[in-house]
């Protein structure tokens, strides 16, 4: 069986490389066996493909040329492209934000607001949606409020 790689190594100078990797069945307990495709068996439906659109990768897509960012983005979410359907995006930091920040630090939500965002996240996550207009978002937290954490901070605390 042939699978098609995808790979992006800038230390082997590769973007979005395309390659092949072939799988063989053996009796051997072999890294070979690991995938095993049966069409007549469906368990779930997969819906798309995507990735991670943090604050750091939409920093760093508005920094450098816009020519180059367009095309980046055309490259993962183009419809002759990667075509991704799902973006994952963060509600308030993550890991892989610039700095750590909530969309509400008062419980009453009084303070609620997504400015933060409107920097660097919301103009890629728009761009790319205009690369694939059927682009879902997939929005999860990394951390609660501090005000719901027993050290009221976003870093660490339950």
């Amino acid at each position: 069986m042939k699978v098609n790689k995808i790979e992006t190594n800038l230390k082997r100078n590769l973007m979005l490389h395309s390659s092949y990797v072939t799988f063989s069945h053996t009796k051997k307990l072999t890294e070979n066996q690991v995938i095993r495709i049966d069409p007549t068996i469906s368990f779930q439906k997969i819906l798309g493909f995507g990735g991670a659109l943090t604050e750091s990768s939409c920093y760093l897509l508005s920094t450098i040329d816009k020519n180059l960012s367009n095309q980046i983005l055309e490259e993962y979410f183009g419809k002759e492209n990667l075509n991704y359907q799902f973006a994952r995006i963060s509600i308030g930091s993550c890991d892989f934000s610039l700095e750590s920040y909530s969309y509400a630090k008062q419980e009453d939500l009084a303070d609620f607001s997504i400015l933060h965002d409107k920097k660097y996240i919301l103009p890629i996550l728009k761009s790319a949606q205009a690369k694939n207009s059927t682009l879902q978002f997939l929005a999860s937290p990394w951390s609660p409020p501090s005000f719901m954490k027993d050290n009221k901070s976003l870093v660490g605390g339950r």
